[in-house]
Formats: structure tokens, C-alpha cells, sequence
């Protein structure tokens, strides 16, 4: 609290009176002794003079000491005025670091509370800022209590010295909306509410919709799911033709949920997303011996032997590989057959018993099969020979190798699967494979196909798994993962990826964005309020229009201003775009505010009229709680800070018409003085202006002064 005591300030009055009037006093002394010897004629003349300037100095005594109780006065509001300046420009800075949207909760909580902390020393400093016991910034200071105080300086009323001290207690004119339509409020309107799926992945989701006891559920909604594949899941639940509310694709990924009959609807709908795996099978590049997978391929035999194993035969028998061991024979004249001979003897007279056709070779006969598929053994030729020395037969028995057995040649088998780096990110992955099951874990958000890669072979599975596992890289993003088996064994079924999404189940809240209308449930109703404004009250005026934290100013309007202009200068706002509402004047007298959601608002707006001076007014309503009430507040403040550098303008204008009275009171004495005892007195004009400038000085009005050659925007910006 900013005070001046009384007592001490009658004393510094004193002593100034003292030293400034030894001079006065000197010479009326003077003037007294002169008298005694002044002759008889003009005795009477000089009594009356003296008489006239010891009363003129008396009166003068008085007003100087009236000059002096003004400066003291001066000088205190003074300094209570820079102080609550001091204050504003301190809540000023934090409510730009308030504007930061970026704060955490926690932040913002403790800037919120010094907030609060500096507004409540600064409304007590306006209060209680005192002179003389009497309070300056209240509206009732001086001796009628109306906020100006009055100080007789000199003679008659040009002597007379008022003071207005603004009233920064005053409250604002405060006029409130009235509804004239509230959403579901109205008769006979049907909730509506939406749930914007717009940021939601819904792909391979399940999603459930739950209002009270009602669930209804989709199933799964598949890999490319929209809102319109979420629709049709929940109204194929069996329970929706009891819901007591239809569900449509109100279009821009919204579900929209419309209630069946009128009135307030107490809680709004909830749906609930979880994740189902996805199933990815590979695809088969190469296959072991599974035959029903493999090209065709015909089993081939050779059977080595030469033309000079034929130099003696009479006959050749060949012998199949099947169980049944089928026999082909051909005899002729001894030594009269060749390799070549043969096959072609063999493939005419068997081609429609033969399960094989032969091919001569230079080193024997290639038997090949007609029919795909292995064989179950291998074939053999014998040769006979008549020996004329022993007049006896003899035989020689070749058997053929295989070299190709068609399915079981040893082909190893290969699969793989085509992915992408974001068809893995923060997926867990199970790979399943002839047998063996491989986990990834969960990926990082960032991972890519090459970290999915060595997450598998991480797995304690993989050293027995029979296969090896590589990425085929397409490109930077896309590739194949390959799956390559170690041995020729069959196997028989396809590898798969089982893909899940292991994050936290998402939960929608629904909006109660529309509210249907009077006339047709199926129409959204905008909230309308209307305030009654008298272009009298805001003539003027700065008006604030607040809703919540929310809040603009319309700046000074003009004395002439209508409610047309007033609602020209919010619409002017740079906040204006950032208002839940638009504003109108579609009745006359009236400020029309028509929210831009539909449904129905929690409150109702509210115009206030700020006084004059309007620091009260604008600094205890509003917050810092977001950044759209930081920066309504920072708005607030920036009127305040005009205001305080207006109030410290009245005060150094004050000063300085204080000082140009006293200056006019000092030579007035001067004068009275100079014709009675000479120029000698002419120090005590010198010495009441030197004093009271010194005074003054001592006392700050300098920065008063100094003040009331700013523009209280330059003010502004100073403590900005």
C-alpha cells in the first residue's frame, strides 16, 4: 500500500514555510521601523500599506502551504501509479508465455497460479493506494467523494487547482444473451451426435459402439475399412433395431448417430476400436517334391553299353523298372545288330506296349519315360550270345542309372512374402512355417523390413526352423521376405505372417454436433443468442465481448457509435476468425451472436461496456488457462497499461500547472513586497520556485512530467 503520512508531510511543510518566509518576515520588520520614522502626514497612508502586505503575505503563507499538501499528493499517486504499472507490465509477460500452445499441463498450472498471485496484490494495490487516509484510485477521493480533489493555490477561482483521479475500482456494463433457439433444448428437436473417425486408421479393426445398455458390434471391418464399411458392420449387428438411434455416414469420415425421439439426451455414445490380425501368405517360386506344385518333369534312365557288346549277340531282351518287370525282346542274326539298329527295332515293333521310347546314344541307350512322375526301379537290358566253341548260350546283363527321377531330382523349396517398411511399423509379427513358429516382437514405429528381418532370426526358433530367412529388396521402402529351405524334403504347406496391431484399443467420443429443428429432425439448428445493446451505453466505450475464455475487444469507439459499427469493429478483430460464433445485427438494437457448430452451448455470451478508466473491469474476469485466454488476457492488459499511462499523464499535467501557480503566487508577493521595502525581496520569489522545483524534483514528478509527453501507446509498447 502506497501512503504519505500525514504528520510527516505537515512538517515538511513547516520547515519550508520557515525558510522560505525569513525573508518576508525581514522585511516586514523593516517596513515597521521605517513607519515610526516617516513623518505625520504620511503616517496613516504607510499603516494601511503595511497592514495590506502583512495580510496578502499571511494569505500567501496559506496557499503555499495548500501547494505543498498537493505536491505530497501528487507525489504519492505518483508512485502508486508506477507501481500497479510495474505490476501490469509483469502480469503482461506472463500471459505471452501463456499464449505458447506448446505448454505442458503442468506449466501452464504454474503460470496460471503466479498469475493469479500478481492479480490479487495488484486489485488490493488500486484499492487501498492512499493519501492522507483517503483513497486515491477508488472514485472517491476529495472532499465531495466524487474522485477530485480541489486546492486553493492562489486567489479567487483561477486559484483553484482540481485534480480528477480516475476510479480504477469501476465495474463494466455488463449485458448478457438471451436463447432464442438452444439445440436439443428447443420442442420437439432429436439429438444428434457425431464421432469424426478422420485421424483413425480403420483398417483391420473391430469396432464397437456402446450408449448406455446398447452395444452394437462390427466385426471385423478388413484390411481397406472406411466409414461406410463401419456403418454397415454396426447396423448388421442383430441388436440395432432396438438402438434408439439410427447410424448413417454423414460423409468426411463422420459417423453420425440421429436419436429416434425428441428431448435432452444425458451421455454421449462411445466407440470402441481394437486391432485383428492381419493373415499375409507367401507364395511358392520353387517347390520341393510336391508334385501337384511342379512342372512336369519324366523320368530318364541310361543303360551304358557298346556296339561291341552286340558283335556276337543273336538276341537283346529289355526289362522295365515297374514291379510287373515287362519284357521287350528282339532277335537277330549274330553280329548283324548295332545300337542304333536296335532302338529303331525296339521303337517299332513296342511303341504301343513300351512305356518308355529309347534314343540311341554313343555309349548306350537313354530310356525315356512317357508318363511325368518317379519310377519305381530301374531298367536293364540283356544281351545273348551263341558261343561255337562251347556250342552254348551266354548272357550279359546292363543296367540302367537314373539321372533325372523327376519330382524327387533334390529341387530345395523357396517361398516368399511381399511387404512394406509401414506394413510392419509398430506391428508384432508372428511368422508360421512348415512347423515352425517365428516372433518379431513389437517393431518400432520407425522400423524397417531389414530390422523386421533380424527381429525374426532373433527368435530362439530359428536355428532349428529348416530354412533361412533374406529380404529381396525392391526398393527403399517395398520388398519380398524370403524364405529359402535347407534340404530337398516336401513341404507341404505355405508360410504366413500373422500381423498385430498390439497399441492400446482407441476410444472415440461422439460430439453432439447437431440437434435437429422444429420442423425436421433430419436439419441441424444453430445456437442463437441475442443481447440488447443501446447505441447511448456504448457510445465511447471499448466493449469486450466474452464467451469462456474466450474473449476480443471492439477498441474505442466513436460518440456517435451504433450497434452496426460495433459489430464492424469485432468483426475488424485479428480474433475474430478464432470466435466459436459470427456476429450480426439482424434486429435492430439487438447484437446477434450465432454460434458456427450446431447444437446446443453451455452458456451465454456476455457484452461488457468498460468505463472510462477500466482496470478493475478488464483484470478480474479472464484467465490464462489456454492460449486463446492468454491471449483475450495479454488484450485486457494492453487497455490497462493505456489506461495507468493516461492516469500518470492527469498527474504530470497536474504538477505542472501546480508549479506554474506557485510560481504565480511567488511573484504576486514579490511585487506586494518590492513596492514597500525595496528590491530586496526579490529573493523570496527566487526562494519559493527554487524550493518547490526541488521539492518536486526530489519527489519523482520529473518521470511525471516526462510521462505526459508519451502517448500512452508508446507507453504501452515501452513495458511491452
Amino acid at each position: 500500500m502506497v501512503t504519505l503520512d500525514s504528520s510527516l508531510a505537515a512538517l515538511k511543510i513547516a520547515l519550508t514555510q520557515t525558510a522560505a518566509t525569513g525573508s518576508v518576515n525581514q522585511n516586514s520588520n523593516r517596513a515597521s521601523n521605517s513607519q515610526v520614522s516617516t513623518a505625520g502626514s504620511s503616517v496613516v497612508t504607510d499603516a494601511v500599506k503595511l497592514s495590506q502586505a502583512a495580510t496578502n503575505t499571511l494569505n500567501n503563507q496559506r496557499y503555499l502551504s495548500t501547494a505543498y499538501k498537493a505536491q505530497a499528493m501528487l507525489q504519492t499517486a505518483d508512485k502508486a501509479a508506477s507501481s500497479i504499472t510495474t505490476k501490469l507490465a509483469d502480469l503482461r509477460k506472463l500471459a505471452v508465455q501463456a499464449t505458447n500452445d506448446s505448454l505442458s499441463d503442468s506449466e501452464r498450472a504454474l503460470l496460471s497460479a503466479d498469475f493469479q498471485g500478481k492479480r490479487a496484490s495488484l486489485l488490493n494495490m488500486t484499492q487501498n493506494a492512499r493519501w492522507n487516509g483517503m483513497r486515491l484510485f477508488d472514485g472517491s477521493a476529495g472532499a465531495k467523494r466524487n474522485g477530485t480533489l480541489s486546492f486553493q493555490v492562489g486567489s479567487g477561482s483561477t486559484g483553484q487547482l482540481d485534480v480528477d483521479m480516475p476510479n480504477l475500482r469501476q465495474d463494466s456494463i455488463r449485458m448478457s444473451g438471451v436463447r432464442s433457439v438452444q439445440g436439443s433444448y428447443a420442442t420437439g428437436l432429436s439429438e444428434r451426435q457425431t464421432i469424426d473417425a478422420s485421424t483413425t486408421n480403420l483398417a483391420n479393426k473391430s469396432a464397437v459402439l456402446s450408449f448406455g445398455d446398447v452395444s452394437l458390434s462390427s466385426g471385423d471391418l478388413g484390411a481397406s475399412a472406411s466409414v461406410s464399411d463401419l456403418v454397415s458392420g454396426l447396423t448388421s449387428d442383430a441388436n440395432y433395431a432396438n438402438a434408439p438411434f439410427t447410424i448413417t455416414d454423414s460423409g468426411s469420415n463422420t459417423l453420425s448417430l440421429s436419436w429416434k425421439n425428441n428431448g435432452v439426451i444425458s451421455s454421449t455414445a462411445q466407440l470402441q476400436l481394437t486391432a485383428n490380425a492381419q493373415t499375409r501368405y507367401s507364395t511358392r517360386s520353387t517347390t520341393g517334391i510336391s508334385e501337384a506344385d511342379l512342372p512336369a518333369v519324366a523320368e530318364q534312365q541310361f543303360i551304358t553299353f557298346s556296339d561291341a557288346n552286340l558283335s556276337t549277340a543273336t538276341s537283346v531282351v529289355i526289362t522295365d523298372s515297374s514291379e510287373s518287370q515287362n519284357s521287350y525282346g528282339i532277335s537277330f542274326d549274330a553280329g548283324s545288330a548295332t545300337i542304333s539298329s536296335l532302338v529303331d527295332a525296339f521303337n517299332t515293333n513296342y511303341a504301343a506296349s513300351m512305356p518308355f521310347t529309347l534314343s540311341a546314344e554313343s555309349d548306350g541307350v537313354r530310356l525315356n519315360w512317357n508318363s511325368t512322375g518317379a519310377q519305381s526301379g530301374t531298367a536293364s537290358i540283356v544281351i545273348s550270345s551263341f558261343d561255337s566253341t562251347n556250342s552254348a548260350y551266354s548272357t550279359t546283363v546292363f543296367d540302367a542309372s537314373q539321372t533325372v527321377v523327376g519330382a524327387s531330382a533334390g529341387v530345395k523349396e523357396k517361398q516368399s512374402v511381399a511387404l512394406s517398411d509401414s506394413a510392419i511399423q509398430g506391428q508384432t509379427i508372428t511368422l508360421t512355417a512348415n512347423g515352425t513358429t517365428l516372433s518379431s516382437g513389437q517393431m518400432a514405429s520407425d522400423a524397417s523390413l531389414s530390422d523386421f528381418v533380424t527381429a525374426l532370426q532373433s527368435d530362439a526358433n530359428y536355428v532349428s526352423a529348416g530354412f533361412e530367412l533374406s529380404l529381396n529388396s525392391i526398393d527403399g521402402s517395398t520388398g519380398s521376405l524370403m524364405l529359402n529351405w535347407t534340404s530337398p524334403a516336401a513341404v507341404s504347406d505355405l508360410a504366413s505372417l500373422s500381423i498385430l496391431d498390439t497399441s492400446t484399443p482407441s476410444t472415440l467420443n461422439a460430439n453432439r454436433a447437431q440437434a435437429g429443428s422444429d420442423t425436421n429432425t433430419s436439419d441441424g439448428t444453430n445456437e442463437v443468442q441475442r443481447i440488447a445493446v443501446s447505441s447511448s451505453k456504448i457510445a465511447g466505450k471499448n466493449v469486450q465481448l466474452r464467451f469462456g475464455d474466450f474473449g476480443m475487444f471492439s477498441g474505442q469507439l466513436a460518440s456517435d457509435t451504433s450497434v452496426q459499427q460495433m459489430v464492424d469493429s469485432f468483426t475488424a478483430n485479428t480474433n475474430y476468425d478464432l470466435a466459436p460464433f459470427t456476429l450480426s445485427q439482424d434486429t435492430p438494437g439487438y447484437l446477434t451472436v450465432t454460434w458456427k457448430t450446431y447444437g446446443p452451448v453451455s452458456q451465454l455470451a456476455i457484452l461488457d461496456v468498460q468505463p472510462a478508466n477500466p482496470l478493475r473491469s478488464l483484470m478480474k474476469n479472464g484467465s490464462i488457462n489456454s492460449q486463446q485466454a492468454a491471449s483475450s488476457m495479454t488484450a485486457s492488459i494492453d487497455i490497462a497499461l493505456q489506461t495507468m499511462a493516461d492516469t500518470r499523464n492527469t498527474i504530470g499535467v497536474a504538477g505542472v500547472q501546480l508549479t506554474s501557480a506557485v510560481e504565480k503566487l511567488a511573484s504576486s508577493t514579490n511585487s506586494i513586497n518590492r513596492s514597500l521595502v525595496g528590491s530586496n525581496s526579490n529573493s523570496y520569489a527566487k526562494n519559493i520556485a527554487s524550493l518547490l522545483r526541488s521539492q518536486m524534483s526530489d519527489n519523482s514528478l520529473q518521470a511525471a512530467w516526462a510521462q505526459a509527453s508519451l502517448s500512452s501507446s508508446e507507453v504501452a509498447n515501452t513495458l511491452a
